[in-house]
């Protein structure tokens, strides 16, 4: 499995544990210093054997063979967040929205490639707005027609079931952070 933006590490724990000894996880961090970080956290704290930490870029991966699953949780104006974190309403500007918007694509185009057949590709975010969520979506189909889009509720508890082809949870309707994501899979 890779982890494509695994920086600080704690959904790649969380897969290392659950992969298991038999299993294996890739986990790729752009920021040199967060990516030793991350290594330090996994292999020396956690004792995770089974994960290695390399240092690249999502959008250009430096990876030749493909991989059964890839999680994409993607840097993101962090909107859905709010409840939480109070004071960062103050500093989040509309530009942020719009930066994180082109790269998520970028990331997903990254990603892609690298998921073997039948393999399944996640894509998630801590936002709720459109051009973070539904947009990349609608984007990514659009130029990636060997993937297609598998609804979420079979692998969530049923409270957290929307009945929609891609899954969000509220603070409103789930008392949880803004979340959003997408699953796919490789024909």
């Amino acid at each position: 499995m890779l982890d494509l933006c695994a920086a600080p590490g704690g959904k790649a724990a969380q897969i290392a544990e659950m992969l298991g000894p038999d299993g294996r996880l890739i986990a790729l961090e752009r920021h040199g210093s967060r990516a030793r970080a991350l290594h330090l956290n996994l292999r020396e704290r956690l004792r995770l054997p089974n994960t290695h930490v390399v240092s690249g870029d999502g959008a250009r991966p430096p990876f030749r063979r493909g991989f059964d699953r890839v999680l994409v949780d993607a840097p993101c104006s962090g909107l859905g967040v709010l409840r939480r974190r109070a004071d960062a309403r103050w500093r989040k500007e509309e530009s942020s929205v719009t930066s994180m918007a082109a790269l998520q694509p970028a990331l997903l185009a990254g990603a892609a490639p690298l998921v073997r057949p039948g393999g399944v590709l996640v894509y998630s975010v801590c936002s709720l707005e459109p051009e973070e969520t539904g947009d990349v979506v609608e984007s990514f189909l659009k130029t990636h027609p060997e993937f297609e889009l598998q609804g979420a509720d079979r692998y969530l508890p049923a409270a957290f079931r929307t009945g929609s082809r891609t899954w969000s949870a509220t603070p409103q309707r789930n008392g949880t952070d803004g979340v959003f994501a997408a699953r796919f899979q490789k024909r």
